[in-house]
């Protein structure tokens, strides 16, 4: 043990020291405070003193007593350190080597050359042995600085001898400037008789070397400084390694104090801190120097703990991380992360931690627990299968229940297995692919995967893929859902598309065969290679009843097809017998799905040596005579296909016809008879169209006799009136389609020219070329005639002659283009006539009608000659009114029109008057388009009525308001659509010759909210124009299908006849791809007969796309619906339509119904609708029957049926049910 004594410290001092020095459990010295120099009894080895104010006085005081006196600088202080050993210090120390080590060195070695200074002085011999033995450089100087005494360690740093040395001067040794310096410290020490200690740089043997060296004056024995003694010691190692320290510990006390996270250096015994860093200090509430007097048990309970496993690990040198608790100073609670290792610090070992608050770590963490518990309740109420997987190894991290139920897995079991083992192995390459790139796109890979469960079963899944970053870790979440359901529907539907695809193939193939056999061949091949069945063959039946083989068979087996024709061949069948005979017998066809099992065919033990097992087989019916039958035979059992033999069903009608109109092409001999006496002109060329035969007819029409024409082109018949293109089109129709027809105008012998219908049609060879061209055409000049009464009748309204509205809009285009060019001013005059309905309610429409010829008489009277007014519908009108100099003249117009319809009409001597809501709208200022400027014209008269009626209106942009209420309409209409707000109404209708109700036509309404039933003419237009029509024509025909199938369904069991339902097709429903298929399923669904359902289709829907609505009407045909051709009449070209298309139901339209009781010419156009229908086969229904005598008009022209208000108006379901229940009719 070492004693220290200090003199003169002050109290921050004596802290310093006890801090540096003094360690717990490790007492290394006593420390005596003193403040006055009493070193009597204090035996110690040293006294240390800071060098602070006074310090020297003190020194020069004292300096020279038997104790060392150690000098303590704050930094290094070369000037201080020369002072301090001119005074008398036997050593100095820098603060930064103020520790345990480093003082005991000091101590030792101030200690050490006291005493050797000491006995210098008492004992010369003593100072030899000790100065050569001394690890200094020590030498003596005289007055004038010449060398009297060196010792070894000189001589060895010099090179030079003693004897060499003494006498000498510096001069005379060193470099000039080296002697100088030395010189000068020389006369200093001399002249103040005090010592005095530098530090120089002193060339030594090549290199410069860095000394410190201590002299001191030797006084002569009357105690007058007479010689310099001096003693040097190399410290250039040891400057070079304190350099070293001083910036290693600059670097660590840099990183120290501006680390992010606390630092703290503690003992590891104790738990005293140390040091620590401001971080650590703030982050607790603490300065710097309140943490170092704070123990680590007061701020983290944890180091208590005696079997704290962290702090033993720690003390055995493990590194450790670990969490704790810590208390603040203001006593909350810190949640901490601690990185702390074991290190040797200044020779002793301590514990360096880094601390990091992980307060909000905490609570994200905290969060993370809440959320992972909604993220369980929400994934465990899924339906589906939900995996979460890591995205990286594939590892699945959680499932939900349905996960462990579709899989058969419990979570358990699933959590940390490979996402691959719930894959079939076969298809594991597959899914790894599509999970790689679910992982790298983060989207759904496309298709289905196949799921093994527990059990092996293997389940088609649909996958719902999505990436998420938790924490910086990819996580794949996948959502499975169990689809075998789906696509067993989804085969199901695809395998009736098939088959209706086959069926059509078929029936387009066989239209265009040939021969007989040929539609058999056709047929046979399509159904096997559609079922995929070995082998077809076609039996004949004959005239005698008797089957026979026809020697067809397909298959993919040649040697099979050798054996089984002869094994055909070899059998007759009669009716009943075998396979073939009961299809010819049953008139349907069977199924048999192993013969083995149960024997229906008398061929069943040699079909068995074939390897033939099931077999179907289905009849060619030509009307009721089975004519052939197709058969087909499979090596494997096979169950019934419900869906194939009912579509077969059809199937065998449509080759029954097909080989019904071979029979007729037999008979062309018969055919040609019938040709020469047609009262169609016919014309037969060859494939150059050279004239080769013509008929009686042809003679008649034209005036030319055969030998006239024979071996001339048709093209003597021009009329002139075609130009050259009307002809490249029909030679593109012929040569591309084979056929043209149409209307065309030739020229009669005479030179008259006259209009007919003509047919031309390419005759082909087997080869497909063609042969000849025959033409059939009929004079039409007196159907062109009514052609145009049709015609004036679809320009202009019925009841007032007026034009209406597609004349209007075609005048109105016109008159838009001219005032374009012309750059005019043209006006739209939108009138509505005021409170028209209650006087049509009240006094009824024949009073109704009165007015509305009276009003159209009036405005026609109000305008200019070459204006256009028309009759909109209902009581509305339009006027077109062009080539305006000012709105001034409109309004002129206005005025007069109001000022005509205030005028009273009188109706069976009373007096009524009907005023008008008028709106304008101009053309450019308002609008450009025919549909703006009437849209804003009805604006602008909205706007009128609303402001009192009977005035005029110019149209506003504020007006859009009104298309703002149109628009809200719109969407209310949507929102029927959508929650369920439409109802279906029925009108019956009536059998004119029993009275009978024989069917409904369905109709859609509207319940609005506030009850009111709103009629399909206030909403139907809208919902055309905003796409809603086709989706409420599904819900339509859907909702009229079912209800007239129980409808149906009752009558059966009473034995009662069944009704026929009527539902409107529009032309946006032709527009929807497989239309023919929906409405044949949807008849099937509701399990209700085609033949029982009528589809109701008009001219506006049909012309829009005439080939294709022609295409689908013949294919519903096929299937049974009837087609009917609603407001016949109104159109221009009805006729022709009724020609081409697929018609058995004609329903005349409700204008010429109304107008019987007045008008001669409806009543001569509605008894020619009947008469030419029922020429064609065609059923009539008349439409708005209101009065007797339309009823009794009808009746007597033998119209069939007839819907309108004299006998109910459209009702819902349960009063159409009520009427049938009862068996309401129509009395006559």
């Amino acid at each position: 043990m070492h004693r220290i004594l200090t003199a003169n410290f002050l109290p921050k001092d004596l802290k310093l020291l006890r801090g540096r020095i003094l360690k717990p459990g490790k007492k290394i010295f006593d420390l005596v405070e003193e403040t006055q120099l009493d070193i009597e009894g204090k035996p110690a080895d040293a006294i240390a003193l800071f060098w602070r104010r006074g310090a020297k006085a003190w020194l020069s005081q004292n300096a020279g007593g038997s104790l060392p006196i150690l000098v303590i600088f704050g930094k290094e202080n070369q000037v201080g350190a020369r002072e301090a050993f001119a005074l008398g210090a036997a050593d100095c120390l820098m603060l930064n080597e103020l520790n345990p080590q480093g003082l005991r060195r000091a101590i030792m070695a101030a200690s050490a050359r006291a005493k050797r200074l000491n006995i210098l002085a008492d004992d010369a011999g003593k100072f030899e042995i000790f100065m050569k033995n001394a690890p200094v450089v020590a030498f003596i100087k005289d007055s004038e600085g010449r060398y009297r005494y060196v010792n070894q360690h000189w001589e060895e740093l010099s090179s030079l001898s003693r004897d060499q040395v003494e006498g000498k001067t510096s001069a005379q040794l060193w470099p000039e400037a080296a002697a100088e310096s030395m010189s000068k410290v020389d006369h200093e020490v001399l002249a103040s008789g005090h010592g005095k200690e530098v530090v120089e740089w002193v060339p030594v043997k090549g290199s410069r070397r860095l000394f410190i060296t201590h002299k001191f004056p030797l006084p002569d024995k009357s105690g007058n400084p007479t010689m310099v003694a001096g003693m040097s010691m190399d410290i250039t190692e040891s400057e070079k390694a304190r350099a070293e320290r001083e910036e290693t510990e600059q670097k660590y006390r840099h990183l120290f104090e501006t680390a992010m996270d606390g630092i703290a250096i503690v003992d590891p015994e104790s738990f005293k801190i140390l040091d620590a860093n401001e971080i650590f200090a703030h982050r607790l509430g603490y300065t710097v120097e309140e943490v170092l007097r704070t123990n680590l048990s007061q701020i983290s309970h944890a180091v208590s703990e005696l079997d704290n496993p962290v702090i033993s690990r720690l003390r055995e040198g493990a590194p450790q991380v670990f969490e704790r608790i810590y208390t603040r100073k203001d006593g909350s609670m810190m949640p901490v992360e601690v990185s702390a290792k074991l290190m040797e610090l200044e020779g002793k070992k301590v514990l360096a931690g880094f601390v990091r608050d992980i307060t909000e770590r905490k609570r994200t963490e905290q969060a993370l627990v809440d959320s992972e518990s909604r993220y369980r309740t929400v994934i465990e109420a899924a339906g589906d299968a939900i995996f979460l997987a890591d995205a990286r190894t594939g590892i699945l991290l959680d499932a939900n229940s349905s996960a462990e139920k579709t899989t058969g897995f419990a979570r358990d079991e699933l959590i940390g297995m490979h996402q691959s083992r719930l894959h079939p192995a076969e298809e594991e390459e597959e899914y790894r692919k599509k999970f790689e790139y679910a992982v790298k796109s983060g989207r759904t890979p496309e298709g289905y995967v196949s799921v093994k469960r527990k059990n092996g079963e293997i389940v088609p899944m649909e996958v719902g893929v999505s990436l998420a970053d938790v924490e910086g870790r990819k996580i794949i979440v996948g959502i499975f859902r169990d689809v075998t359901s789906r696509l067993k529907s989804e085969q199901e539907i695809r395998r009736k598309t098939e088959l209706t695809r086959m069926l059509k193939d078929i029936a387009v193939e066989t239209n265009e065969a040939s021969a007989a056999e040929d539609v058999m061949m056709t047929a046979m091949t399509k159904i096997r290679d559609f079922t995929g069945w070995d082998l077809g063959h076609v039996y004949i039946v004959g005239q005698d009843d008797f089957v026979r083989s026809s020697g067809l068979i397909c298959g993919l087996d040649e040697r099979l097809m050798d054996k089984f024709r002869t094994l055909a061949e070899s059998f007759v069948f009669g009716p009943g017998e075998g396979l073939p005979g009961r299809v010819v017998e049953s008139g349907q066809p069977v199924w048999a799905p192993d013969m083995l099992a149960r024997s229906i065919c008398v061929r069943d033990r040699s079909l068995a040596q074939l390897g033939l097992r099931a077999a179907f087989a289905f009849p060619v019916l030509e009307g009721k005579k089975t004519a052939a039958v197709l058969e087909f035979f499979a090596k494997g059992m096979e169950e019934p296909d419900e869906t194939m033999l009912e579509a077969i069903k059809g199937l065998a009608i449509q080759l029954g016809r097909v080989t019904e109109r071979k029979k007729i092409n037999e008979k062309l001999q018969l055919a040609q008879k019938i040709i020469d006496t047609a009262k169609e002109g016919i014309v037969i060329t060859d494939s150059e169209a050279s004239i080769q035969s013509v008929n009686r007819a042809f003679t008649e029409m034209t005036g030319y006799e055969p030998g006239e024409v024979i071996g001339l082109n048709p093209r003597i018949l021009k009329s002139g009136k075609h130009d050259r293109s009307f002809y490249e089109n029909m030679w593109s129709d012929l040569l591309s389609k084979g056929s043209w027809e149409g209307e065309i105008w030739n020229r009669r012998k005479d030179g008259r020219a006259y209009p007919e219908l003509l047919s031309i049609t390419a005759i082909k060879d087997n080869q497909g070329a063609t042969v000849k061209y025959a033409a059939i055409f009929n004079d039409i000049s007196e159907y062109v005639s009514s052609q145009k009464e049709i015609e004036y009748q679809a320009y202009h309204d019925a009841l007032t002659g007026l034009p209406n509205r597609l004349l209007l809009l075609d005048r109105l285009k016109q008159a838009l283009a001219r005032a374009q060019r012309d750059n005019t001013i043209l006006a739209i005059i939108f009138l509505d006539l005021d409170n028209f309905k209650n006087i049509n309610d009240s006094l009824g429409h024949v009073t109704g009608d009165l007015m509305l010829k009276g009003t159209a008489l009036r405005l026609v009277g109000c305008l200019r000659e070459g204006d256009t007014i028309s009759r909109f519908g209902g009581d509305e009108f339009c006027a077109l009114v062009d080539h305006i100099e000012s709105e001034f003249e409109v309004a002129e117009i206005c005025k007069r029109i109001l000022e005509e319809l205030s005028t009273p009409y009188l109706f069976e001597n009373e007096e009524l008057v009907c005023t008008a809501s008028l709106g304008i709208a101009y053309f450019p200022s308002d609008a450009n388009s025919p549909e703006d400027l009437l849209k804003k014209a009805d604006m602008a008269m909205y706007h009128a009525k609303e402001t009192g009626k009977g005035n005029f209106q110019f149209f506003k942009a504020s007006m859009n308001e009104q298309y703002a209420k149109r628009l809200e309409l719109e969407n209310s209409l949507r929102r029927a659509i959508v929650e369920k707000g439409m109802v279906a109404y029925y009108q019956p209708k009536v059998n004119l010759q029993s009275g009978e109700i024989v069917g409904m036509e369905a109709l859609v309404r509207w319940r609005q909210a506030d009850g009111n039933v709103v009629a399909s003419f206030d909403f139907i237009k809208i919902a055309e124009e905003i796409g809603l029509v086709y989706e409420l024509d599904r819900w339509m025909m859907k909702t009229a299908m079912n209800f007239t199938a129980q409808l149906n369904q009752k009558a059966g069991q009473r034995n009662l006849p069944l009704k026929n339902i009527a539902v409107n097709l529009s032309a946006k429903d032709l527009e929807q791809p497989q239309i023919a298929e929906l409405i044949l399923r949807s008849a099937m669904e509701a399990g209700i007969s085609p033949v029982n359902v009528d589809l109701e289709i008009t001219e506006s829907a049909i012309i829009k796309s005439l080939d294709k609505v022609e295409t689908i009407l013949d294919r519903l045909r096929l299937d049974g619906f009837n087609i009917a051709l609603d407001d016949f009449g109104v159109g221009y070209s009805s006729m022709n339509y009724i020609r081409r298309l697929p018609i058995n139901i004609v329903k005349m339209d409700r204008s010429f119904v109304m107008d019987l009781e007045t008008d001669p010419d409806s009543r001569l156009v509605a008894k020619a609708i009947i008469t030419l229908a029922h020429d064609l086969g065609m059923k009539v229904v008349a439409e708005g029957v209101e009065t007797r005598y339309q009823l009794d008009f009808l009746k007597e022209t033998q119209c069939d049926e007839m819907q309108g208000y004299l006998f109910s108006k459209a009702v819902p379901s349960h009063e159409i049910e009520s009427m049938l229940d009862t068996g309401f009719k129509l009395e006559f």
